[in-house]
């Protein structure tokens, strides 16, 4: 997840919050795509 965030920075996305645990998961969300939510987590 840590890897998949600092890959995604580099490329130029502004991402509003790091990876973090929140409900039983460790992940990020980010708007793109004309402002659709994405979601990357895993458990």
């Amino acid at each position: 997840m840590d890897a998949e965030y600092a890959r995604l920075t580099a490329a130029g996305l502004e991402l509003p919050k790091p990876p973090r645990r929140m409900r039983g998961t460790y992940g990020f969300y980010f708007t793109a795509l004309d402002e659709v939510l994405f979601e990357v987590a895993a458990r």
